[in-house]
């Protein structure tokens, strides 16, 4: 996000939804970087998320990060229609934006054991009453 204009704008607020098949991951890692004032809201398993309070001084720009997960692999869109980002001033994007996000699906694990079966294990030697009997050939003396 930068501030192209020639005054500081404050309260820049925008919501969206991701592309579809796109969610905000179950641990989003909120990360509101170098955005003065951010407060971003990223639900787990949700399409929507929101950036409101941040505070950009004229010709200066901001990054936050979030995680999202996807439930397919492809390239999706994610879209900002004009005049969706607002301030305070009444600053707005006055064009779209799009950034194409390569998205890998979501990740499976598998399992297996070398060798594939495992033999009957053998039998517990017997348990004597006594601390002093001893087993001796499978029975206690």
């Amino acid at each position: 996000m930068s501030n192209e204009s020639g005054i500081t704008v404050t309260n820049v607020n925008y919501l969206n939804t991701l592309p579809a098949n796109v969610l905000v991951y179950s641990v989003p890692e909120i990360d509101p970087g170098n955005c003065t004032g951010a407060v971003i809201t990223a639900v787990p398993e949700d399409t929507k998320y929101g950036v409101s309070g941040i505070t950009l001084a004229p010709g200066t720009n901001c990054t936050f990060v979030f995680k999202i997960t996807s439930l397919t692999s492809d390239n999706r869109d994610l879209n900002i229609a004009s005049k969706d980002v607002q301030s305070l001033q009444g600053g707005t994007n006055a064009d779209p934006s799009v950034v194409t996000l390569t998205t890998r699906g979501n990740a499976t694990v598998s399992k297996s054991f070398t060798p594939p079966t495992i033999g009957a294990a053998p039998p517990p030697a017997p348990r004597c009453p006594s601390a002093q009997a001893q087993a001796v050939g499978g029975h206690c003396r």
